[in-house]
């Protein structure tokens, strides 16, 4: 028997679900069919459809009015003949109706359960999250653990000319959208204590006004580049020295598995998803969160002692490889469909 599975993703351009989205889809209709709903804009919708993904665009306006696209998701279903439906984050499923196939939620994020009243089964993509899941009620065997993979492509490092940065500094990459749980404020205090180090943060968002002046008044503008969005980031992990995640919250942490596939050892906040991932001194240095003083002591044990940050480097790449490459994450998933449509 063919099973025909719909990935329902309301999601924006950017984000880690959503790119982690992009990765999946195509990667799984390899394996099992797929189809795809998302939101018309941007070029999601053709990148899935040039992979041979058929793909179904709708607005995804507000949960509680827009009924053209809950029945436009509803049609879409009953049309492939769907087996099972994975909606993508609260949005897409309130917007999903109950009763055409099973619907399970993949769940990137500590959200309120009440927005999954619909769904059976439940994909949340760390122990952390599987936990809340189940204090809400929901049965051990209804909640699968899946986690992410990452663009593994490798890539040329990056001219560090080109961001005037001289070649023999020792350099810091962080990334993110530019937003208080993103703690960039944090790692700007870290690097008054780190002289010498040049840090590069890619993204953008609400905050980044504030943080270029905060960074202006610690006197760091000779040191720090503040780079825009930039997708994929693999170049740039491959360019640093290491790699800091300075989140206040992280529930998972994608930007760890990024930096373990590429080999760039990482000091990070000992937030949910990254103190779930990393073994600290093994896989990575964990700090306490909102502490510029120690995040600083671990940046400056990464760069300075080499030796230290390829073992952190290599223990994390041979991690990554036995848990989180993409062969292993689509075998769970391809297990995850067959338990879901077996047993709805």
């Amino acid at each position: 028997m063919t099973v025909k599975v719909g990935q329902i993703l309301a999601g924006r351009a950017h984000g880690g679900a959503e790119l982690f989205y992009d990765r999946l889809v195509p990667a799984l209709h390899e394996r099992v069919p797929q189809f795809a709903i998302v939101r018309p804009e941007g070029t999601r919708a053709e990148a899935l459809a040039a992979a041979g993904v058929p793909t179904y665009p709708f607005r995804f306006g507000s949960r509680l009015l827009d009924w053209r696209t809950r029945l436009g998701i509803a049609r879409a279903l009953r049309r492939e003949g769907a087996d099972l439906a994975i909606t993508w984050m609260s949005r897409a499923s309130q917007l999903t109706r109950p009763g055409i196939c099973p619907v399970a939620a993949r769940l990137g994020g500590f959200y309120p359960m009440r927005n999954f009243r619909h769904c059976q089964r439940f994909i949340p993509i760390t122990e952390g999250l599987a936990r809340h899941v189940e204090a809400a009620g929901v049965p051990r065997d209804r909640i699968h653990v899946i986690g992410n993979f990452v663009d593994e492509t490798d890539a040329e490092p990056v001219d560090r000319a080109a961001f005037d940065t001289p070649t023999d500094a020792r350099l810091l990459f962080a990334c993110g959208r530019l937003h208080a749980n993103k703690g960039f404020d944090v790692f700007l205090h870290a690097m008054t204590r780190v002289p010498g180090a040049y840090a590069w943060i890619a993204g953008d968002g609400p905050l980044e006004a504030s943080l270029r002046a905060l960074c202006t008044r610690l006197g760091l503008d000779e040191r720090v580049r503040f780079l825009g969005w930039r997708a994929p980031v693999n170049a740039f992990l491959r360019t640093a020295d290491a790699f800091v995640c300075p989140s206040r919250h992280e529930p998972h942490g994608n930007i760890v598995l990024e930096a373990w596939a590429h080999g760039c050892p990482i000091v990070a906040t000992d937030t949910h998803g990254p103190a779930e991932l990393i073994e600290h001194r093994r896989t990575g240095w964990l700090c306490a969160n909102e502490d510029a003083d120690e995040m600083a002591r671990g940046i400056s044990q990464v760069l300075g002692d080499r030796r230290f940050a390829a073992e952190l480097a290599d223990a994390a790449r041979a991690r990554y490889a036995q848990r989180f490459s993409s062969p292993h994450i689509l075998d769970r998933y391809e297990e995850f469909i067959d338990v879901a449509v077996r047993d709805p």
